[in-house]
């Protein structure tokens, strides 16, 4: 688990000294280095940060998962369905059959036919 904790101060030291090389920006270079120092002195308070993160980060990827599964069934299958109802030749009234695919078979079964299914 110490390792695990690590990494995450790690990784917020590495992105507040890119955010400060970005912005030029001396606080971002001062909290990277609290953390650091947080990282390496106090690790029961790293091991608190990193659990935050982990909620934090499970939280969003149960949102976002449902906001890009909503995007991709909205924009790409909806769509797709609705045009491919608006543009399937309607068979079945045509041949003045009921408006389903279930065909009727009356058929006895035999071994036979249950010996190789594929």
């Amino acid at each position: 688990m110490k390792e695990k904790h690590l990494e995450t101060i790690l990784v917020f030291v590495v992105a507040l000294v890119i955010i400060f090389l970005i912005y030029k920006n001396i606080y971002f270079l001062y909290a990277a280095i609290l953390f650091g120092c947080i990282g390496l002195f106090i690790p029961w308070l790293s091991a608190k940060l990193h659990w935050l993160w982990m909620k934090l980060a499970h939280a969003m990827g149960y949102v976002m998962n449902r906001v890009i599964l909503s995007v991709v069934f909205f924009v790409f299958l909806a769509p797709i369905a609705f045009l491919s109802r608006l543009f399937r030749k309607n068979t079945f009234k045509s041949a003045g059959q009921h408006a389903s695919y279930f065909t009727e078979r009356n058929q006895t079964y035999a071994k036979k036919d249950l010996e190789n299914l594929w």
